[in-house]
């Protein structure tokens, strides 16, 4: 993490007056991202069971 992500999610938490508020945002927009570009079956989210997978 640069300093300016570290001064972004400061002044976020302060506009918010949450200090986690700017890191939760974060995060959720990184997960909604993530699944979008991994293979099916790595992202993070239950899966139908596989056949044969025991």
């Amino acid at each position: 993490m640069t300093g300016a992500d570290r001064q972004r999610g400061r002044r976020t938490a302060a506009a918010s007056g949450r200090p986690d508020d700017g890191a939760r945002a974060h995060m959720r927009d990184v997960g909604q991202a993530i699944p979008a570009r991994l293979p099916y079956g790595l992202a993070p989210r239950p899966s139908p069971p596989v056949p044969g997978a025991g």
